[in-house]
């Protein structure tokens, strides 16, 4: 990640501990219609692990890759239960989160998003 994205999403987790993000983010619409419970899922761009958070929710294994350092900590203070399901990485370097040692069935990704 370049240095100025990565202070936009610095100063973006700051403002989330003052204003937290809407509870339910509009991607959960669709992945409640693609996914079902023990699909894996990986979520690339986790950012404040909110989506991560409601599909391990409705019984899938979501594990959440966020390269930014105080994105991935927001999240884990906001869903403890995250903490050993989030991962430092991100595109375009898939070398480093795809280290992770479960087998992908699906990939959902919220850094772009359309």
């Amino acid at each position: 990640m370049d240095a100025a994205t990565d202070l936009f999403y610095g100063t973006y987790a700051e403002r989330l501990r003052a204003q937290p993000e809407s509870p339910r983010s509009a991607m959960m619409t669709l992945a409640e219609r693609c996914f079902r419970r023990g699909d894996v899922i990986l979520d690339v761009g986790a950012g404040s692990g909110r989506d991560t958070a409601a599909l391990r929710a409705l019984g899938m294994e979501a594990v959440g890759v966020e390269p930014n350092e105080a994105m991935r900590a927001g999240a884990i203070a906001a869903h403890p239960d995250l903490a050993d399901q989030l991962r430092p990485g991100g595109l375009p370097a898939w070398g480093s989160p795809l280290r992770i040692d479960i087998r992908m069935a699906l990939m959902a990704s919220c850094a772009a998003r359309c």
